[in-house]
């Protein structure tokens, strides 16, 4: 039994929640739609002014009671539906500590270029602060067997090595989960291969000839393609009763952007993520990689937070 939050503001037709609703629950799931409207008299002082913003914010709320009853209606069961107003972000991550949420849901789709930016902020603010795991919707979920790929991570900066190993299984256990859910066959895994040191060999200052860099990254690559097979190897002894097939494809880049591009060749219905927001020296490859992909990729993702993350964000 998992907990879902669908977030749907004025501007969401929810077609993409509904259809991604009704492939990935199960029946004993619960289901709060979260319906959100701007609260625009917040810091208005003039009488006239904050009557008529009121009346704006409730009409509002009643275009999202309408569209939380439709939902309910497509859905076919019974939801729990809860009505705010105020910060969109701030709202969602609200709910999800107090509903104790397992999944977030927000549509993230194509509109005019204001409202593509002001959701952009909140699919951000959701990244760094949401204390579960959160799909940014951009295109609804329906295909009978979808294509998920997981992005798995082993960099080579030597930092937080421990946590970067338990968000990978949570990853990997998560996005086989969901896989699962959504009825998908096959499950590709993902590694874009960086290293720290790379950096540090390239820059002048390290005073290295060219065929000595060269020699060192086809070495550091070797392993890499090692460590992926073999890696490869334990996720399918692992999960060998889950009934699914997995592919791995490696590719060598810098983080967000060379995943965004190699799931833009694959295409995935659903692209599966870990974050675990750590910033400064501590910063973990995947934390700027979940936000490179939201920036740079145009799909599903689904971005999977560390076990702890829930009590850091509610204290």
């Amino acid at each position: 039994m998992a907990t879902i939050i669908g977030a749907v503001d004025h501007a969401d037709d929810t077609h993409a929640l509904s259809k991604t609703l009704k492939r990935l629950t199960h029946s004993d799931d619960q289901i709060v739609i979260l319906g959100i409207a701007p609260r625009l008299s917040g810091s208005l002082t003039d009488h006239k002014v904050v009557s008529s913003a009121k009346r704006a914010e409730q009409a509002m709320l009643d275009g999202l009671t309408k569209k939380t009853e439709t939902l309910c209606q497509e859905l076919g069961r019974s939801i729990d539906i809860d009505l705010v107003s105020g910060p969109p972000a701030q709202k969602i991550i609200e709910a999800a500590i107090l509903r104790k949420a397992d999944l977030l849901i927000k549509e993230d789709d194509d509109l005019s270029p204001d409202e593509t930016a002001r959701r952009a902020k909140v699919s951000r603010t959701l990244l760094q602060r949401a204390p579960c795991a959160t799909l940014i919707l951009r295109n609804p979920i329906q295909k009978p067997a979808p294509s998920v790929v997981i992005a798995v991570d082993k960099t080579e900066d030597k930092l937080d090595s421990t946590a970067r190993s338990l968000l990978n299984e949570r990853v990997l256990s998560s996005g086989i989960e969901m896989a699962k859910r959504l009825g998908a066959n096959e499950v590709m895994l993902l590694h874009a291969w960086t290293t720290a040191d790379i950096k540090f060999l390239q820059h002048p200052l390290a005073g290295l000839s060219e065929s000595t860099i060269n020699y060192q990254i086809e070495g550091a690559r070797g392993e890499a393609v090692k460590w992926f097979a073999a890696f490869r190897d334990e996720v399918a002894r692992k999960f060998d009763s889950s009934g699914l097939t997995f592919k791995t494809k490696l590719v060598f880049g810098e983080g967000g952007k060379a995943i965004a591009a190699a799931a833009e060749q694959i295409r995935p219905d659903l692209l599966v993520i870990g974050s675990a927001n750590r910033r400064g020296a501590q910063s973990l490859f995947f934390g700027n990689t979940a936000q490179g992909v939201l920036d740079e990729a145009l799909f599903n993702l689904l971005v999977i937070k560390p076990a702890d993350f829930y009590e850091l964000v509610a204290s």
